[in-house]
């Protein structure tokens, strides 16, 4: 009979289900959501290397698109794997927050080891019961809201990182772009002072030019040299950082795929740009945040509701060879704790969300209008070079050295005009590489595409 009312007790207060983890994540933001990324499995094996090598593509051989290097890095770096696996673990403890409390199975055994006929168990008492608590107050949702928000949070995290990677592998990018077009520009620069010296060693042989011309035309060549040679260390360092966006300790890719242009059409307006501030997911992130502190003020005001712990059991009287059933319950008194600190407490971080929401879009909006007073800058000054600079000083030295070769013009002339086309050339790609740098810090900001937003 005691094993039956065991059977019947634990009956009574079962009910803990387990649901099986949710698949959560948030919408992607547009910037890079084709390229794909990474997603831990639900349930890793004891040994399993987080999934990643079978996961990811191989190092890329020869030419490199920016949309493949998106593709590496984001089933790659190991900071976004992390925090997939953050979002996996969110999962488990939102469905392990909605677990009722187990109950307990108390037995006894009375009246027996004392002396006279108690001396022995013949005459001895057994009582087992079965307790369960009950939560009062809304506790068990308010576990469960509280872990989603935590789950949100997580997620929102895990984005704003791939948006914020994304962004990184763009400005990578772009500064091997400027690191291959610099590389051409001065394999140029010692085309045309080999040219030049030529030309120099022509009329120093000629009688027309003193030896020492020759002289410093050689060291001219020289120092041409150099700047190749120094760029093309700068391109090989670019290349490597490039690959550490996918964790690769070398670059296996030839060249990447592109060069640095000015796109059609005008500066996107710093107001069409603020429109999409709240689309980058720690935008985004602030509402979930808020989100949290609410559930958990509603926690908190739950748990002042003290919980009620009910029992039920048999009770087995040997020396008689009866039984009887029994029933209890217990519940506590709120009279000095009713978590009244806790739940100020809680009321206040709520108030500091909403200041963190406002203080994120500042902050961000801050990053903008420097990032968009870079943009135009720099767009206006490529735009200026190309227009206007370059193809006068490509005229000028053009016209130049056919004079100089005809004995019309110096020999300075020629230089200055070599020197001011050169200089112009550099600055025109220090403009687009800034042009396209302050382009991938506003994508970052807006989780978009800058092609995506209307232009003024």
């Amino acid at each position: 009979m005691i094993a039956r009312a065991l059977i019947l007790s634990l009956a009574l207060v079962a009910g803990c289900m387990r649901s099986p983890l949710d698949n959560y994540w948030v919408p992607p933001r547009p910037l890079a959501s084709d390229a794909g990324t990474y997603r831990p499995p639900a349930e890793p094996l004891e040994n399993d290397d987080y999934g990643v090598a079978a996961a990811a593509p191989a190092d890329p051989e020869g030419e490199l698109t920016l949309e493949q290097a998106w593709r590496l890095a984001l089933l790659r770096h190991p900071s976004l794997v992390a925090d997939a696996y953050e979002v996996r673990s969110a999962e488990a403890s939102r469905m392990q927050a909605g677990a009722m409390p187990n109950p307990a199975v108390d037995v006894r055994l009375d009246d027996f080891g004392g002396s006279g006929s108690r001396r022995s168990f013949v005459d001895s008492n057994v009582r087992l019961r079965v307790t369960q608590v009950i939560e009062l107050g809304g506790k068990r949702a308010s576990r469960v809201a509280v872990a989603a928000a935590e789950r949100d949070l997580a997620a929102w995290d895990y984005e704003a990182r791939r948006v914020d990677l994304a962004a990184q592998v763009s400005a990578r990018y772009v500064v091997v772009l400027e690191a291959q077009q610099a590389v051409a520009l001065n394999d140029e620069a010692v085309r045309i002072a080999d040219q030049m010296h030529k030309i120099v060693e022509a009329r120093v042989d000629a009688g027309g030019l003193l030896p020492i011309h020759k002289d410093h035309s050689l060291v001219r060549s020289s120092l041409a040299r150099i700047k190749l040679a120094e760029s093309k260390l700068k391109l090989e360092s670019a290349r490597r950082r490039l690959a550490s966006a996918w964790n690769s300790s070398k670059a296996t890719f030839t060249r990447v795929a592109g060069e640095l242009a000015l796109p059609e059409g005008n500066v996107p307006s710093l107001e069409s740009l603020e429109a999409h501030l709240s689309d980058h997911p720690s935008i985004a992130q602030t509402g979930a945040l808020l989100a949290r502190r609410q559930a958990q003020l509603e926690l908190a005001r739950a748990n002042a509701v003290p919980d009620i712990e009910v029992g039920a059991g048999a009770r087995y009287f040997r020396d008689m060879d009866d039984y009887a059933f029994l029933v209890e319950m217990s519940v506590p008194l709120p009279l000095f704790d009713r978590n009244q600190g806790e739940i100020l407490s809680r009321r206040l971080r709520v108030a500091r969300a909403r200041a963190q929401g406002d203080e994120a879009l500042a902050l961000a909006r801050d990053a903008l209008i420097s990032a968009h007073r870079d943009l135009s800058i720099a767009h206006h000054r490529a735009s200026a070079l190309a227009a206007d600079v370059l193809p006068r000083l490509e005229s000028l030295l053009t016209t130049t050295r056919a004079q100089f070769e005809q004995g019309t013009a110096k020999l300075d002339d020629m230089l200055d005009a070599h020197r001011d086309l050169l200089r112009a050339r550099v600055d025109h790609l220090d403009a687009l590489a800034a042009y396209h740098g302050a382009a991938s810090i506003i994508e970052g900001l807006i989780g978009r595409p800058l092609g995506q937003v209307q232009t003024r």
